[in-house]
C-alpha cells in the first residue's frame, strides 16, 4: 500500500475533460494515501520539522516557512550567547534520529533553566500551544514522508499543492470505491500520453482497478466498467456521476457517456480495451454470456481454475439441475 496511490472512483471521469486531470489525480492520490498510512508520533513529526527547518528548508511549505520565520526570533535571542550551534532536533546531518543528546546541557549552565531548553523543545511547546499549527505540520509531514517513500521528488511547493487539492475533496465515505495505481507509472503515463484517447485508456484501466480492488480479477459487465469510468459507484447512479463542476463540464461528460454507451460506437469502446491489452496494461478480458472476466495483472491461463470454480458456485438452480442430469446420464452410461 505504501507504494501505491489511491484514486477515488469519482475522479476518474476528470480524464474525459482535459489533461489537467493527471495533476489532480497525482495530488489527490498523494494526499489520501498519505493520510491512510499516517502513524507517526508527534515527537517524531516535530523532530522532522526541526531538521528540515535547518537542513531542507525548501521541503517545508511556504506557509510553514513563513509562520516559523515570524516566530523564530524569540528562540534566536535565547540562544545567541549560549554557544549552542546547529541543534537539529536530535537529527544528524543525514536526517537520522540521534540515540543520545545532541549536546551536553551541563556545558551551558546559564541556559539550562530557560524555556524552551532546546530548539526542539521550542517547537514542541509551540505545537502544543497552537493545535492548528500542529495540524498543519502533521499534514506536511505525512505527505512528505509518503512521497519520499514512493521515491518522488519532494519540495514544499508541491506538498502545499497536494494538501490544497486533497483537502478540497468532499467526504466520500469509507466504502467509496478507489483505484490503486503506482505514482511512478502515473507520472510516466502523464508525460507520454497527452491525447484524449490515451486519457480514456487510463480511465478504463482505473475503472477496472477500482472493480478488482485487491483481487487479481473480477467478474463484471461492460456497462459497469463504463459507468465506473465516469465515476459512478453503481450503474444505477450514472446520472448523478455525470454532474461536473460547471454546466460546461456536465455537458461534456453527458456527451462522452452517450457516445461510448451507444451500441453503434461499440468498436470505439473495444479499441480502448484492445490498446490496453496490446500495451500489457490489461492482461485478461474474457466475455462470458452477458458478463466479462477481467484482470489487469493476470493472464487467463493463470486464473482459469479460479474462474471455473467461480462459475460452478454461481450456477442458477436451473443450471444446477441441468448439470446434475448430464452428470447422472454420464454415470449411467459408464456403468452399462
Amino acid at each position: 500500500m505504501a507504494h501505491f496511490y489511491i484514486i477515488p472512483a469519482s475522479l476518474i471521469k476528470r480524464l474525459f475533460l482535459s489533461s489537467d486531470a493527471y495533476e489532480e489525480l497525482l495530488h489527490v492520490g498523494g494526499y489520501l494515501s498519505a493520510k491512510r498510512v499516517s502513524s507517526y508520533a508527534d515527537e517524531d513529526v516535530i523532530k522532522h520539522l526541526v531538521y528540515c527547518w535547518y537542513r531542507k528548508k525548501d521541503a517545508l511549505t511556504p506557509s510553514l516557512r513563513k509562520r516559523i520565520s515570524d516566530n523564530i526570533a524569540q528562540w534566536d535571542e535565547i540562544y545567541e550567547d549560549c554557544g549552542v550551534e546547529d541543534d537539529y532536533g536530535l537529527f544528524d546531518q543525514d536526517g537520522e534520529i540521534q540515540t543520545g543528546e545532541y549536546f551536553l546541557y551541563e556545558d551551558y549552565e546559564e541556559c539550562k533553566d530557560r524555556e524552551p531548553e532546546t530548539p526542539y523543545g521550542f517547537f514542541a511547546q509551540w505545537c502544543a500551544e497552537k493545535p492548528a499549527f500542529m495540524d498543519e505540520v502533521r499534514e506536511w509531514h505525512d505527505v512528505y514522508i509518503f512521497k519520499d517513500t514512493c521515491g518522488l521528488v519532494v519540495n514544499g511547493n508541491n506538498i502545499a499543492k497536494t494538501i490544497q487539492v486533497g483537502k478540497s475533496l468532499p467526504n466520500l465515505g469509507e466504502n467509496y470505491p478507489y483505484a490503486m495505481i503506482s505514482p511512478d507509472f502515473l507520472i510516466k503515463y502523464r508525460d507520454k500520453n497527452k491525447t484524449e484517447h490515451a486519457r480514456i485508456e487510463l480511465a478504463m484501466l482505473l475503472a477496472i482497478n477500482s472493480i478488482t480492488g485487491k483481487q487479481e480479477w473480477a467478474c463484471t459487465t461492460r456497462n459497469f466498467i463504463l459507468a465506473r469510468m465516469f465515476g459512478a459507484k453503481k450503474v444505477s447512479e450514472i446520472d448523478e456521476a455525470l454532474k461536473g463542476r460547471t454546466s460546461k463540464e456536465t455537458q461534456q461528460l453527458k456527451d462522452a457517456y452517450a457516445f461510448y454507451s451507444n451500441p453503434n460506437h461499440r468498436r470505439k469502446y473495444d479499441s480502448i480495451r484492445d490498446s490496453l491489452m496490446r500495451r500489457g496494461l490489461l492482461k485478461c478480458w474474457v466475455p462470458y454470456a452477458k458478463r466479462v472476466f477481467v484482470s489487469p495483472t493476470k493472464k487467463l491461463e493463470e486464473i482459469e481454475n479460479e474462474i471455473l470454480e467461480f462459475r460452478k458456485q454461481k450456477v442458477s438452480p436451473e443450471g444446477q439441475i441441468k448439470q446434475d442430469k448430464e452428470r447422472l446420464l454420464k454415470l449411467l452410461g459408464e456403468s452399462e
